[in-house]
């Protein structure tokens, strides 16, 4: 009869859990979704174009994991090709060249930096970092790696486009990247690595996260 008991009361907990977990992914999803289309996700300075949603993707990876990064990941994706439709001067233009390229450099570089950002976490985590450094260094991942996966993407796509050249305009590939990160990979990281630290300690301190 106790086992019994044991056994149900586990039970419970896990249903408990993975609500609790359900919970907290949809409000990490609205909370990028309401961000996505609110001046709070992007800082627009003529064609760069800085978003702050890699912030709630981070969360969620520090917080829950792999799987749910690659989801928060994907959500974050999902909004930023729904800006290539008249939301975005830059993703239009890209979605008038390819729509299924815009796709993937929308997606993937997403997708892949809520893995990473969890997998860092945890390495971090395990090699018995300070939990401070440990998440300040997942949320300053979080930036470079949407910076440089969503760059690399994008160049490889879409840089032999008439776009792109234009551009480019008469300048080596080193010096064209590094102008068109610039602005917006310090400002992504700046904002990720304070920003982030400062939103999980909060949560932390207060049992959220």
């Amino acid at each position: 009869m106790g086992d019994m008991i044991q056994t149900e009361g586990v039970t419970e907990a896990q249903k408990n859990n993975r609500i609790n977990v359900l919970a907290q992914v949809g409000l990490l999803s609205a909370v990028i979704v309401l961000m996505a289309f609110t001046p709070l996700g992007y800082l627009r300075f003529s064609v760069i174009e800085a978003t702050l949603l890699m912030i709630p993707v981070a969360l969620g990876a520090i917080r829950l994991g792999p799987r749910v990064g690659a989801w928060l990941g994907a959500v974050f994706g999902l909004t930023s090709f729904a800006q290539c439709f008249g939301i975005s001067w830059f993703g239009t233009q890209l979605a008038s060249i390819s729509l299924l390229a815009t796709f993937v450099t929308a997606m993937v570089p997403r997708v892949l930096m809520g893995i990473l950002v969890a997998l860092i976490y945890r390495a971090l985590v395990r090699s018995k970092s300070r939990e401070t450094f440990a998440m300040g260094a997942a949320f300053f991942a979080s930036a470079l790696l949407n910076t440089i996966l969503f760059v690399g993407l994008f160049y490889l796509l879409f840089g032999s486009s008439d776009f792109v050249r234009d551009m480019q305009a008469g300048r080596s590939l080193m010096v064209f990247l590094a102008w068109f990160i610039g602005i917006n990979g310090i400002v992504e990281l700046i904002a990720a690595t304070v920003g982030g630290s400062i939103i999980g300690t909060a949560l932390q301190r207060a049992g959220v996260l």
